[in-house]
């Protein structure tokens, strides 16, 4: 069975299954560009009895199914399990505040992209350059209890606020700290809690030194490389630890490395550092292609408060 006939299996399936609920029901296959211009397969359902359906994202189904994990059917009965307790909830919900600025700006948050690999992404978005990255903007949206989404800023809906970019900006930025801070971890703490307890109790007392490096992200962990664009939160980071320079090192778009540096000494190592990063991002198992945030090694400086690309 191929690819395109497989998701066609599973379309057929559910909406078998979902008919049975709203008759009304109808849905196709499409080709979804995310961030990082990573086309996926989803399940985009529709109803005249419904507000707006959150689309049904198919390629991990299939990826099992290749694999011999899954047969159609099950993929189809847990997809159709998905939809009851997801999408199906998320048709429900109102989607009028959206086009009003009022409802929606507590829900404003910045995110982070590779400008490069975003081209087509960025190009109905308000954003702007920082580097060889784009910060755009987003909406947080509850899709149930248990379920976050988010809808990103267009300039169609920018425009219809009635706002400036400025704007914008400010109370994204004013947002994400409210909503979901910063947090930084020493990398011997975070490889302390991957080992069996005493092992790690033994580790983090011999390594701190041996690692004096830090993972900067968010407090839920996602988006967190944002930050990297936060000049306040990068100075912080510069007092809390008492160094006045460090190369960033970026993971992907959920967090980066700090590493203390001095300029000097570390400039002849900063190309070393670019291949490491590169080798990383392009071994195909570590990073997956929707969160690849860039190849580029970044410095901050204290003296300067700004980042620059170092290599």
């Amino acid at each position: 069975m191929t690819e395109k006939e497989f998701f066609e299996a599973v379309k057929d399936g559910v909406l078998e299954q979902l008919q049975k609920d709203d008759p009304s029901i109808t849905g196709s296959v499409q080709q979804v560009k995310k961030v990082n211009d990573v086309t996926y397969n989803g399940l985009s359902l529709r109803s005249p009895n419904t507000r707006v359906m959150p689309i049904l994202y198919l390629d991990d189904y299939y990826r099992q199914f290749a694999e011999g994990d899954i047969t159609v059917s099950q993929a189809v009965s847990h997809a159709v399990q998905v939809c009851r307790k997801h999408i199906m909830n998320g048709a429900n919900m109102k989607v009028e505040w959206l086009s009003d600025y009022n409802d929606a700006k507590d829900r404003l948050v910045p995110a982070i992209c590779n400008t490069a690999a975003c081209t087509e992404y960025l190009s109905n978005r308000p954003s702007e350059q920082f580097h060889d990255l784009s910060i755009y903007y987003k909406i947080l949206v509850d899709i149930d209890d248990n379920t976050d989404g988010s809808v990103a800023v267009t300039n169609e809906l920018l425009s219809s606020w009635g706002i400036t970019y400025d704007e914008l900006k400010e109370q994204a930025w004013r947002n994400i700290h409210n909503i979901n801070g910063p947090l930084i971890t020493p990398m011997a703490e975070i490889i302390k809690e991957m080992l069996p307890e005493q092992e790690g109790e033994e580790f983090y007392e011999k390594a701190q030194d041996d690692y004096p490096l830090f993972v900067l992200t968010s407090q839920n962990h996602i988006g967190g490389a944002v930050y990297m664009a936060d000049m306040d939160v990068l100075k912080g980071i510069s007092d809390d630890l008492g160094i006045d320079d460090y190369v960033i090192l970026p993971c992907s778009r959920e967090e980066v490395i700090i590493m203390p540096v001095d300029p000097v000494k570390a400039s002849d190592h900063y190309t070393d550092y670019k291949d490491m990063v590169v080798e990383i991002n392009h071994d195909g198992h570590t990073i997956s292609p929707d969160i690849f945030l860039g190849d580029s090694v970044y410095l901050f400086s204290k003296s300067s408060g700004c980042v620059e690309i170092a290599a």
